[in-house]
């Protein structure tokens, strides 16, 4: 087998001074604006145009979104919206058990406010005999049963006292969330603040 001569000279040279072609440069894509969205045959002649573009692209200094970051926003704002709807739908629910919860307290306080006052009366009546010497009634009786409607009277209040303070928490959830939910429907930027 026969060596190849060493290469010398100006073949040599032009291999070692071989440079690739240039590569073809990449444009990077800018975001539209609205100026270049305007089809030619809304021209009015007279330098302006009728477009029907969304409101995001309204501003000729505001970029337009591109569909990616259109479809982005659109799932993230249709997220937003689910998810307040389900809050206010909880919200309204606690609420309305609330206010079940009032409405039967003060269906007991009604039942036991009747009680409280006939046996009221009928102590002060037997109280009332016995100091004019006159009646022979069970005045420890009376003083025992109107002792109880007194703490059944009692128990309602304090249930009815701690049913309002549930009822203002129930109440300020859902105003806040109904604020909330018109401030997303309004502008969307700011439904979190």
């Amino acid at each position: 087998m026969a060596e190849e001569p060493n290469e010398t000279g100006a073949r040599a040279a032009d291999r070692t001074a071989f440079t690739p072609p240039p590569q073809p440069q990449v444009k990077h894509l800018r975001p539209v604006v609205k100026s270049e969205l305007i089809l030619r045959d809304d021209d009015k002649g007279d330098g302006t145009s009728r477009s029907s573009t969304p409101d995001v692209l309204s501003s000729p200094s505001s970029p337009a979104l591109g569909h990616a970051d259109l479809t982005s926003d659109l799932d993230r704002r249709s997220r937003e919206w689910a998810s307040m709807a389900r809050v206010l739908e909880q919200h309204r629910q606690h609420l309305e058990v609330a206010e079940r919860e009032q409405e039967s307290c003060y269906g007991k306080l009604a039942r036991v406010m009747p009680v409280v006052q006939e046996t009221a009366k009928a102590l002060k009546n037997a109280i009332d005999e016995r100091k004019r010497g006159q009646g022979s009634g069970d005045i420890d009786g009376l003083f025992s049963l109107s002792s109880r409607a007194l703490d059944e009277l009692e128990k309602a209040a304090a249930t009815l006292a701690t049913n309002l303070i549930w009822c203002r928490t129930a109440w300020d959830e859902y105003a806040r969330s109904m604020e909330a939910a018109q401030r997303l429907r309004g502008d969307p930027s700011r439904a979190n603040s």
